[in-house]
């Protein structure tokens, strides 16, 4: 990517951002004019278009830049002046055709992975300016083709208020109806309407208004035609019947698959559904088959999944980028506008919100300043040197304005303000509004306002506060109740409301005309819970083959290595294993469990090529180099060898700093063994790296085993492997384990402003580390059935029963401060030891639960406090546990 995309990508945040913070009077705050800012840049790319019609430098090619570019501006014009709706309507269409005329009809351009974004762009466009003729009618196919359900209110009417507090309104005699709204609805969506500001649409003439249409449905069908296949992928969950089939397990890039599995891709693939559907009535639960296999082989407790560049699968060590939270957030809350509203449509809003509220926050810092590339879900340290696992280097995780690669510091803005920008939303059937997002929002729809009073998701009360001032007309409000909200209580003027409305519905509060006030109050009650299931499935077991036929244990991808104590893995098509430093002695775990069924081990067969590290330099004194090991480790607690079943010697002859070759293959075999053991085991790579190290091949390792006769007298039981962790959750808010964290400034920023001065020699990113404290107690088993203690700690965010107080303190200027959380929660936990490390900063997957202990020497358990995940920079948030009955 260039320089003027990642331009585009900014504003694509920025131009809802600056609409908001003008509407709610708020630009006072910032210490740039940042809505002026984007003005700015918006006229210079209009100004700069060319009379073929191309926008911005790329001609063809990919259309990232350009189709940010245009997002911007319909999202710019939602506020502008008709003069400026019409330049923009004008620009956007003649840039829309220079790209079908000039690059995808000549094959200059294709769809590409990201297509979904691009034709949702165009959408957007259709949506902001379609097409009509000279009496004003919808052009012929607009309302089949370019029909929405629901539509966020214009951003200048619908803003996100700073304050959560609002003046409480005396309830008056109850003249609203109350219902809960079924949302299993199949009908299709009508034409769409527009709020007052989206007028200025210049008429055309029939034929010119067809053509419009024409140019825009046939460019979105060839990008639609030429880009990847998103719909047939998940079809396929995993099988090989598709070309790349979906990754049951962390990805390892390779060419053919790249496009798929890139977690950034991924997220704004998700809207291929949605687009499918407005355009051409495709069916659009195959989303739900996406998300059901993302959460079942990729999801983390925070509700991203694991992305650290590529698909990265449970393992809470591995990391997600911040591009995929803050594009998966769009992403869903857009599919919920454009399809039918079900419970599952609206359970996508319990994932934006998760998101939101969870993920977002832990991987910026409060006051938003420095954000990190990769967010782990348990790390130790947020530092250079920490590796989530993928191909992103040691620097991913470090804390900065631009800490690695440019798109998230341009990206990141997009995530709070969209969500802002779809709080409130219009359905087009009816014309009822729709309160999708449950935050303090002041709102002016037509002849309804509406105030919504609350700290969500920091409080347990939301108030809504509406009125209709049409003097004849009534009107109806829809207030979503999230998914999670079971033990909802609800009052209505005053009077509760028997029965509650039901989680996972939309609560229908009629507005009745003349200005009668309406004000419903919604108490959550939300318990803590404990959420199990988390972590990596059990590895592909190596069984027994019966008449003790070899059998290959898999180990050529990296993905088949777990390592720990300071050893490291490097992925890729061929993919290598690092021993760690000189001095370490490390093990590269071989992640599929041997399963004997009782019988003997009787050979094992080896063979791996290295190079060896640190190599002295001519003249100096040599050093002892490195050796390997294969031993025999238990399943469950891999600090346990069992057996070393061969040797390597001395290691040394190839060298990785003055790399010419990797060494032949190295082979052996040792046979005789007749090795028993009465549960699972798995094979292990122990080196000893003495005053060098060694990088070992993983596409040319091969490992085999032989199986003997069935052991006398040794009853045997398969391991259970799979991590089953558990999760802490209250409400929309994922709880964590603070560690005692110190930082440390890295780089900072020249004085006196000069980062602004283009080329200046001392313009860089403020990165700062994250570090646990020496000694920082953090490897618990949690006990669930022990229960949990929730703990308030200040007057910001009121509880069941509590009142709303006279005066408000003001709310939290850094909400996700994590030196003043606002609660926490107290649980039992106890200290497993065999849960360490991986390397220096990585703790190992937690071991597989319900853990196992010795309960005749007695359990310490520990009062372990937990934060709300968004207020910690480094944490621990997926737990192993024990259980009532666990011995």
């Amino acid at each position: 990517m260039q320089p003027h995309q990642w331009a585009t990508y900014w504003l694509n945040g920025n131009v809802p951002l600056a609409a908001l913070l003008r509407a709610g009077n708020q630009t006072h705050l910032l210490d740039h004019d940042l809505p002026t800012m984007v003005d700015q840049a918006l006229h210079v790319i209009l100004s700069g278009q060319r009379s073929d019609g191309q926008l911005g430098p790329d001609t063809c090619g990919w259309q990232f830049g350009t189709m940010n570019a245009i997002r911007s501006l319909v999202m710019w014009a939602d506020t502008a002046s008709p003069t400026l709706r019409a330049t923009i309507d004008d620009a956007v269409f003649r840039s829309l055709a220079f790209l079908l005329t000039n690059c995808t009809l000549q094959d200059r351009t294709h769809g590409g992975p990201r297509w979904p974004s691009h034709l949702e762009a165009i959408l957007a466009y259709l949506d902001a300016f379609p097409p009509t003729t000279t009496n004003n009618t919808p052009a012929a196919g607009t309302e089949a083709r370019a029909a929405t359900q629901l539509k966020q209110t214009a951003t200048a009417t619908a803003t996100a208020t700073a304050d959560p507090t609002s003046t409480e309104t005396t309830p008056t005699a109850t003249t609203t109806q109350t219902s809960t709204e079924t949302t299993e609805t199949t009908t299709t969506s009508t034409a769409r309407t527009h709020t007052a500001t989206n007028t200025s649409t210049v008429p055309q003439a029939p034929t010119q208004a067809a053509n419009r249409l024409r140019t825009l449905l046939d460019l979105s069908a060839s990008w639609h035609a030429t880009g990847l296949n998103w719909r047939e992928y998940y079809l396929a969950r995993g099988g090989k019947g598709f070309p790349t089939p979906f990754p049951l397990g962390p990805a390892v890039p390779a060419v053919q698959g790249a496009n798929f599995h890139h977690g950034v891709n991924t997220a704004e693939g998700l809207k291929f559904a949605g687009v499918e559907w407005r355009l051409w009535a495709l069916d659009p639960s195959p989303l739900g088959v996406a998300l059901d296999l993302l959460d079942r082989y990729h999801q983390h407790p925070q509700t991203t999944w694991g992305a650290d560049e590529f698909l990265a699968g449970r393992d809470p060590r591995r990391g997600t980028e911040l591009c995929d939270i803050v594009e998966s957030m769009y992403s869903l809350g857009w599919h919920f506008q454009q399809t039918n509203v079900t419970s599952a449509t609206l359970a996508l809003l319990d994932r934006v919100e998760a998101l939101a509220f969870n993920a977002l926050p832990g991987t910026v810092t409060a006051d938003m300043w420095m954000h990190q590339y990769d967010q782990q879900t348990n790390g130790l340290a947020a530092a250079p040197g920490v590796e989530c696992g993928g191909l992103n280097g040691p620097q991913a995780t470090v804390f900065g304005l631009q800490p690695y690669f440019p798109c998230c510091a341009v990206n990141l803005p997009q995530g709070w303000p969209k969500l802002a920008m779809h709080a409130v939303q219009t359905r087009l059937g009816d014309g009822a509004i729709l309160l999708a997002h449950l935050v303090p929002v002041a709102a002016r729809i037509g002849s309804v306002v509406i105030n919504v009073s609350t700290a969500y998701p920091f409080d347990d009360v939301v108030e809504v506060e509406a009125s209709n001032r049409d003097p004849h007309a009534a009107a109806s409000l829809l207030v979503r109740i999230p998914g999670w909200a079971s033990n909802l209580t609800a009052t209505l003027n005053g009077r509760p409301v028997v029965p509650a409305p039901r989680n996972g519905t939309l609560w229908k509060l009629l507005l009745a005309p003349a200005n009668v006030p309406v004000a419903a109050v919604l108490t959550f009650h939300p318990e803590v819970r404990f959420d199990a299931g988390w972590g990596s499935p059990a590895p592909a077991p190596v069984s027994y083959s019966a008449g003790g036929r070899p059998v290959p244990v898999p180990s050529h991808r990296t993905d088949d290595f777990v390592c720990r104590d300071g050893g490291s893995l490097i992925p890729g098509v061929r993919g290598q294993i690092r021993s760690g430093n000189p001095g370490q002695v490390t093990l590269a775990v071989v992640h599929h469990p041997l399963e004997s069924h009782g019988h003997e081990l009787a050979s094992v067969s080896v063979q791996l090529q290295y190079v060896a590290g640190y190599t002295p330099a001519p003249g100096d004194p040599p050093r002892r180099g490195s050796r390997v090991d294969l031993v025999v480790v238990d399943a469950l607690d891999t600090t346990r060898v069992l057996a070393t079943l061969w040797q390597s010697g001395t290691l040394d002859a190839y060298s990785a700093d003055n790399f010419t070759q990797w060494s032949p293959p190295i082979t052996a075999t040792t046979s005789n063994l007749s090795f028993a053991y009465g549960a699972s085991f798995f094979l292990a790579l122990r080196f000893s790296n003495n005053q060098r190290n060694l990088v070992l091949r993983t596409d040319t390792l091969n490992l085999t085993v032989s199986w003997g006769p069935a052991a006398t007298g040794r009853p045997w039981a398969k391991t259970r492997l799979d991590t089953n962790a558990v999760r802490v959750v209250r409400g929309p808010l994922v709880y964590a384990l603070p560690l005692n964290e110190s930082s440390r400034v890295l780089s900072k920023p020249a004085a006196g402003g000069q980062c602004e001065v283009a080329n200046h020699s001392g313009c860089q990113s403020r990165d700062v580390a994250f570090y646990s404290g020496v000694g920082d107690r953090w490897n618990f088993a949690l006990a669930p059935h022990l229960g949990a203690r929730f703990v308030r700690t200040n007057g910001k965010g009121r509880g069941p029963g509590e009142r709303k107080p006279q005066q408000q303190p003001q709310p939290q200027r850094l909400p996700f401060d994590g030196r003043a959380p606002r609660f926490y929660i107290v649980v039992e936990g106890v200290r497993i030891a065999s849960w360490g490390l991986a390397d220096a900063f990585n703790p190992t997957s937690p071991p597989p639960s319900p853990v196992a202990t010795n309960k005749s020497q007695g359990l310490v358990y520990e009062a372990v406090r937990l934060v709300p995940f968004g207020v910690t920079n480094i944490r621990i948030s997926c737990f192993p546990w024990i259980d009532k009955g666990t011995t």
